[in-house]
């Protein structure tokens, strides 16, 4: 059952494998009856007609990535069920409570993956407001609760106007998830994997809703030195160490590191069970937490980059001309930890920025023949986030539903801001 685990620690050369995949997956398509209409690399994803003539979009990544860290014996049997849930997710019939009582599940999912399925409803077609976004609810770090329908081979994340169709408030979902959580849950089993790491699979797609039961109250913790804390990379996995134990900390971070390569993404940030909930954790250890931090921060990044294709893909669609910022990462010398910087440009209006740790101040300089901005910029000025949403925030405006969250500049900061930011700067 654990070998997978292990198998994650020794790294091999992976051979490209795509194409054997979308062979393999459009050729199960066509056995069950789909038509596979189109395929496209750079989204990873493909278009289907199923039998009743709709159409269905699905994104091949996460399929992809436990097709290739299975047996070969065992990756027919995947796809063959990925297929059937294209086809079981399209019946949903009519949402009811009676209907969903025995189907629900709890869920933890990445708050960003929220964020990412609303705007791609907002392109496929969707109202742009979270009318149709994922019921959730925030949890700890990056992550939210979320109430799932369970069907044999599908998994759907609920969404506000599925329940609101029910008749269901989340809150009552979630409740009657939980109840369908304990009774159907096996006890938790944990393999030692080495340097005081612990991991546990036997939860199946449920793996992540573990943080929503209580440790030593609700199932039992192998023996730690401290606090628990865990890593849950993706849905399917949970690994956790003890909060004094440093070569465990230094195995949950190697973890964190390459998270976004496990199936089904959650997080990369670290937990740490406080005695009563799971949040943040901060590690004692100040080499650790500074590792800790540049992880995130590269995930931020990430995330941010992901959106911003998104956002672009929107905005072309609707031939709407905003810029949509990038985050970048820079260290200081010497310094352990990276921060990062977002730049905004003065003639701009409706910039969408990210939330970063500074903010650069570009006073551009505007031939007043061409109107067109000089090769070279004027002032260029640093501050940090905070100082200046002190001095100049009511430029920024939140845009709503999206996270990482964005921000619209609505101006620049005239000649009198400029100077009392200059001034913080220095």
């Amino acid at each position: 059952m654990f070998e997978w685990i292990k198998k994650r620690f020794v790294r091999e050369q992976a051979e490209d494998l795509t194409t054997e995949f979308v062979r393999t997956l459009i050729a199960e398509c066509r056995r069950q009856g789909l038509v596979v209409q189109s395929f496209d690399p750079s989204a990873r994803s493909f278009v289907a007609a199923l039998q009743d003539g709709s159409q269905v979009t699905a994104f091949i990544d996460n399929t992809f990535t436990e097709w290739q860290a299975r047996l070969p014996s065992r990756r027919e049997e995947l796809v063959a069920r990925f297929v059937r849930s294209l086809v079981e997710a399209r019946s949903h019939g009519t949402l009811s409570l009676e209907s969903l009582a025995d189907e629900l599940m709890p869920g933890i999912r990445s708050r960003v993956l929220v964020s990412e399925l609303m705007l791609r409803d907002w392109i496929g077609g969707g109202p742009a407001d979270d009318s149709r976004v994922t019921a959730s609810l925030p949890f700890a770090a990056d992550l939210v609760v979320c109430a799932i329908r369970d069907r044999p081979d599908s998994m759907s994340l609920l969404k506000v106007d599925e329940l609101a169709a029910a008749e269901m408030p989340l809150d009552r979902a979630l409740r009657q998830a939980m109840v369908n959580f304990r009774a159907r849950m096996p006890q938790p089993v944990f393999e030692p994997l080495g340097q005081g790491l612990f991991g546990c699979a036997n939860l199946g797609d449920y793996q992540s809703s573990l943080l929503l039961l209580a440790p030593g109250e609700d199932y039992a913790l192998p023996p730690l030195d401290g606090a628990p804390v865990a890593a849950v990379p993706g849905r399917n996995v949970f690994y956790v160490a003890g909060s004094n134990d440093p070569a465990g900390l230094v195995r949950l971070l190697e973890i964190s590191a390459s998270a976004a390569e496990t199936p089904h993404f959650c997080t990369a940030s670290l937990l740490q069970w406080n005695g009563e909930r799971w949040g943040g954790a901060t590690l004692a250890n100040a080499a650790l937490e500074a590792r800790h931090r540049d992880i995130r921060q590269q995930r931020l990044v990430a995330d941010y980059d992901r959106q911003k294709q998104l956002l672009d893909h929107y905005h072309q669609l609707h031939g709407q001309d905003v810029f949509v910022a990038s985050l970048q990462l820079y260290r200081a010398k010497d310094e352990p930890v990276s921060f990062s910087v977002t730049t905004l440009a003065s003639g701009t209006h409706g910039t969408l920025l990210p939330r970063a740790d500074r903010l650069a101040l570009v006073w551009q300089v505007i031939d007043p023949g061409t109107g067109l901005a000089a090769s070279k910029p004027g002032d260029v000025l640093h501050v940090t986030w905070p100082d200046a949403m002190t001095i100049v925030g009511g430029l920024f405006a939140p845009v709503p539903h999206l996270y990482p969250p964005r921000f619209r500049a609505l101006g620049f900061p005239d000649r009198d801001a400029w100077a009392r930011l200059e001034a913080m700067a220095r």
